[in-house]
């Protein structure tokens, strides 16, 4: 029906308030159409709508007789839904261009055919392609994407899924990592051998309380370890100062003398036979010594030698 002003060029007689009698509707006819001639224009004993006589528009006349006529007939909303305009047949135009049953594209393009009137609740409240805010980030979305995006968007609300406190979704992990009483949690003296495994958070004070001598004894034999590897470290450091300090080492049948009384980052090189040595002296808590054997000018052998003396 909509469409009518384009497959029937002629006013529709189903519009009209009055019905025509036969000598009226001989009368204002177009010939061709069958409607209610439309900018009526006379050809010999025939009346045309304009429209229905492009290719003869040359041999026409107005027809201002059938125009008169036509301009004082009155018809209903030719869309015949929910629309109760009635009004003069030539308003007919001006009223479509208004008529809130008339059917449009959605302006946000996405697809749906609507009535006028619907335009604004069908963009407000259904419409896909339209761009709305979450109430929850503020981010932009078209209104397709939002339900995606609510569950996955860092400010929606959810509640923890161990003791029911109502949060973003962002702050979850802080919350089960931090304070949740609800929460697993290891004892902080497993490093030490505490068997209890896990235990929520909100009976942790208890457990320490209840295992506090258990705690004390685990923590004085960690001590004891960690003071008899220190004790094997120092005598370990002994031994190698002591060999350091007797000054001498055998690297490939060379004899070379260390000094120890040299200090941090002192070099010196030995030459013996075909051979130099260098030696990179370190003294810290620790005493070492890098003896890097060096082909000299006059020797075959290419080979470099790293000796370490102590650790």
């Amino acid at each position: 029906q909509q469409n009518d002003k384009k497959t029937h060029h002629g006013f529709k007689v189903d519009y009209l308030t009055e019905e025509l009698s036969e000598m009226q509707r001989d009368f204002l006819q177009c010939t061709k159409c069958f409607g209610i001639a439309r900018d009526a224009l006379r050809i010999g004993e025939d009346t045309l709508c304009r429209s229905c006589c492009i290719q003869q528009k040359h041999y026409a006349s107005v027809d201002e007789r059938v125009r008169r006529s036509v301009a004082r007939l009155t018809i209903r909303c030719p869309l015949l839904r929910n629309c109760d305009w009635v009004g003069y047949i030539l308003e007919e135009e001006e009223h479509l261009r208004e008529c809130g049953c008339f059917l449009i594209e959605c302006p946000e393009q996405c697809g749906a055919i609507i009535e006028r009137s619907e335009e604004d609740n069908h963009v407000a409240t259904c419409c896909p392609m339209f761009q709305v805010n979450c109430n929850y980030c503020g981010g932009e979305f078209y209104r397709l994407e939002l339900t995606d995006h609510l569950t996955t968007c860092p400010s929606y609300p959810i509640n923890c899924t161990e003791c029911g406190e109502e949060m973003h979704r962002f702050e979850r992990s802080i919350h089960i990592d931090t304070v949740c009483q609800m929460a697993e949690i290891e004892c902080p003296y497993a490093k030490y051998s505490c068997k209890i495994g896990k235990i929520i958070r909100r009976d942790l004070l208890a457990h320490k309380k209840e295992s506090y001598i258990e705690h004390q004894d685990m923590i004085e034999e960690e001590n004891c370890l960690l003071k008899q590897e220190l004790s094997k470290l120092k005598l370990k450091q002994e031994k190698n100062y002591n060999q350091l300090k007797l000054g001498k080492k055998d690297l490939g049948g060379v004899e070379i003398k260390i000094d120890p009384t040299l200090r941090t980052n002192q070099t010196i090189v030995f030459h013996s036979g075909s051979y130099e040595f260098s030696c990179d002296v370190i003294v810290d808590d620790v005493m070492r010594a890098s003896l890097t054997r060096i082909p000299s000018r006059n020797g075959n052998d290419n080979k470099t030698i790293f000796v370490t003396c102590c650790i």
